[in-house]
């Protein structure tokens, strides 16, 4: 973008100056009547010019007419940072600590890095800096330090005494790497768990200067130990007969495996509502055949009762039930019979 800028400022330089010499010179036509250069120069002109402002606004700084040193050529050299004052570049922050030592490093390096830009500033304020960006444990350790240009360096000290000891750190990435983990052949997240917990506590051992690599077969026993039935029995199936599978085997091994777990929790969940709903019209039928024999045997037994019922009267009453069944005949002696 900004290469299309200096070519067209180039070229807009060379047209002006050739018609300064035609003017000069008498020689500058007056009927000119096609524009269609200047139009197409300008358009680009204004295109690359919107461009480089949203650039600029979106990277939180402003332009400014920079000395160009081609036209310059009596510039200073070592007065080129003072060109970069016309620019206001983004601000940069300070890291902040707080007491984490896995993070201990990368905050030594990143402020380090900053100051080094800063030769000149003082290391009272220097310190100033450094107590702004600590946070919880890590301020509690220098808080107490007076600000003083000497105290700077006994601060640094502190710090790199309580969390720069790389011992300790390796027991922090050793005790978070053998973390137990519960990996299920359906459950891409676990299996991802694990792969993340593989790759930065070994990154992590291998800075400080550990041979991750090494460990390889003891590794591997551990995790294989975080593995579900389905998992393990693939992962023993894939090894063969190899008896020094390296690390990165099984990373890629379980990276196989996480867009196949993706996919099978909605597999697992169609045949289970399948199932279900086999097992519920299942049972449904079985239901309705047990209800079957009863509602048959109402109907036997409804049957036996009205079979049961006579047609003919009583011969005593005259009434509609059997003899046995007559008040007069139940209430009469023995000798009534004879």
């Amino acid at each position: 973008m900004l290469r299309d800028v200096n070519d067209i400022r180039a070229k807009v330089e060379e047209d002006i100056q050739y018609m300064e010499r035609a003017v000069s010179q008498g020689t500058a036509p007056t009927d000119i009547t096609d524009t269609k250069d200047s139009r197409a120069l300008s358009a680009a002109f204004d295109k690359l010019y919107y461009e480089l402002t949203a650039f600029s606004d979106v990277h939180h700084f402003t332009l400014g007419r920079v000395q160009d040193r081609s036209l310059a050529p009596n510039t200073d050299p070592n007065n080129s940072i003072a060109n970069l004052s016309h620019y206001q570049l983004p601000k940069r922050k300070f890291p902040t600590f707080s007491g984490a030592i896995t993070e201990w490093q990368g905050f030594d390096d990143i402020f380090n890095s900053i100051m080094s830009y800063m030769a000149d500033l003082p290391d009272v304020e220097k310190f100033e800096f450094l107590k702004t960006s600590l946070e919880g444990e890590a301020l509690s350790l220098v808080v107490h330090l007076p600000l003083t240009a000497a105290n700077y360096s006994s601060a640094w000290g502190l710090l790199r005494v309580r969390y720069g000891n790389k011992r300790d750190l390796a027991r922090v990435h050793l005790e978070a790497l053998l973390a137990p983990h519960s990996v299920l052949s359906n459950d891409a997240g676990s299996i991802k768990s694990l792969i993340q917990s593989i790759l930065e506590h070994t990154a992590a051992l291998d800075n400080l200067g550990l041979t991750t690599r090494l460990w390889s077969p003891i590794l591997i026993y551990i995790f294989e130990k975080y593995l579900d039935y389905d998992l393990r029995a693939r992962w023993e199936m894939i090894l063969g007969e190899r008896h020094q599978p390296q690390i990165s085997e099984f990373v890629e091994f379980l990276r196989s495996h996480v867009r196949f777990a993706e996919a099978r929790p909605g597999l697992y969940s169609a045949v289970i509502q399948g199932s279900t709903g086999q097992f519920q019209s299942s049972a449904k039928s079985k239901s309705t055949q047990c209800q079957r024999p009863t509602s048959s045997s109402k109907v036997l037994i409804a049957t036996t009762h009205q079979s049961a019922t006579p047609s003919k009267p009583c011969p005593l009453c005259k009434q509609t039930h059997a003899i046995r069944q007559c008040q007069i005949f139940t209430n009469q002696s023995p000798t009534f019979l004879e």
